[in-house]
């Protein structure tokens, strides 16, 4: 349990005692995802377009007011994908993503060099590289799709493009905008937007966790907006979503404002709940601190691979399932169940047939052994990885 860490204990310290507990379970209902669990999902998604279309992948990201995506006037600039050095935000891992994708395969996934400042670097295709390279897919990639606010900007800027509103009407450009995970309010806010335009839609992996989920979901409500500093405008995150998700590269801005809003003259909105001045965020200005990621990482343990092998196949008793459908029924990462469903195909206990997995009567003779006795009987091929053997 994450409350439990010695990483979250000082600002646990920052409630009053009778409120401690509520502040626990909020920190026990954080889902933390690791950064390459979110890249090897994307590049599982995005590796489908190998053998079919030639792809520019640019990373959704916050938006100045009079900043362009794409250079209006000269078409050979690549657009910016990255504008800070500071480790945050899903831009850096989703340009390593991209860099991933053209070396395993730089046919369908082209990335140029360019020179920025003199240096030599990897960049976005530009608009007439696009043209020239045959691109007929731009893929737009977020991490977290929260309120929806600003990948719809980014979307709009995109879009309202010149060139790329031409391609678009005239059919030889399409786009897709992949999320890893959305809250039903932002993907409802993008599916509107794109509802009357052609030639763009919304892929969105994973549906994110939020606290309305929560059966104490109004004490930890209550509990943010009351330590909330008083001039605080989102205490639930951002537009109230009220996300419980947070990343190894960062937390989204989605998360109540008392785990990622550090306050040097601080005063809460609920007088005298706290004798504190001063609010130490636990994920300051969104950043998640070493200590507590090698804590978490080392503390939380990983579900067994056995349990997970009685999970798939139980799900695969009541019916067939893809791999899409069966990542967001068990919430396993898309690339970890395509290892296990590839080595439970081998077993036998599997078949894969018209894109979904279904159980074999192998199988099923073995969840029903399992389940009388204490387990499959299994053999190691790696360290990581348990698979069943054949009788």
């Amino acid at each position: 349990m994450i409350s439990n860490t010695q990483a979250v204990q000082h600002w646990l310290k920052q409630f009053s005692k009778p409120h401690r507990n509520i502040a626990k379970s909020l920190l026990d209902s954080l889902i933390y995802i690791k950064t390459s669990t979110v890249i090897n999902d994307l590049k599982e998604e995005l590796a489908q377009n190998i053998g079919v279309n030639v792809v520019s992948i640019l990373p959704i990201r916050e938006l100045s007011p009079n900043e362009n995506v794409y250079d209006l006037l000269n078409k050979s600039m690549p657009p910016v994908v990255q504008v800070s050095l500071e480790p945050l935000g899903s831009e850096a891992f989703i340009s390593n993503l991209y860099t991933q994708l053209n070396r395993r395969n730089n046919q369908y996934f082209p990335l140029p060099q360019t020179n920025i400042s003199g240096r030599r670097v990897s960049a976005s295709i530009s608009l007439d590289e696009m043209r020239i390279l045959n691109v007929r897919k731009l893929i737009l990639v977020d991490d977290l799709l929260g309120s929806g606010d600003r990948t719809k900007e980014f979307i709009e800027r995109v879009y309202n493009h010149p060139t790329i509103k031409s391609r678009l009407s005239f059919g030889t450009l399409e786009i897709e905008i992949l999320a890893y995970m959305a809250t039903h309010t932002g993907q409802s806010v993008i599916e509107k937007y794109i509802s009357n335009k052609k030639r763009i839609s919304l892929n969105v992996l994973y549906s994110a966790p939020i606290i309305d989920e929560l059966a104490n979901h109004k004490e930890i409500a209550t509990l943010c907006h009351a330590y909330a500093h008083n001039k605080e405008k989102h205490p639930l995150g951002y537009k109230g979503s009220a996300v419980r998700v947070i990343f190894s590269h960062s937390a989204p801005n989605n998360i109540p404002s008392i785990l990622h809003r550090t306050v040097i003259k601080y005063k809460p909105k609920t007088n005298g709940i706290t004798p504190a001045s001063r609010w130490d965020a636990l994920f300051p200005r969104r950043y998640i601190p070493t200590d507590f990621t090698h804590e978490i990482e080392e503390k939380i343990k990983i579900q067994p691979k056995l349990l997970k092998i009685k999970s798939i196949l139980k799900l695969l008793e009541v019916e067939s399932l893809s791999l899409k459908q069966l990542s967001k029924i068990s919430g396993f990462p898309q690339y970890e169940l395509k290892l296990i469903l590839k080595n439970l195909n081998t077993a036998g206990w599997v078949h894969y047939r018209n894109h979904e997995y279904e159980i074999t009567g192998i199988g099923r003779v073995e969840v029903e052994i399992g389940s009388k006795t204490k387990g499959f009987k299994i053999i190691a091929i790696n360290p990581d990885f348990y698979y069943p053997r054949k009788r």
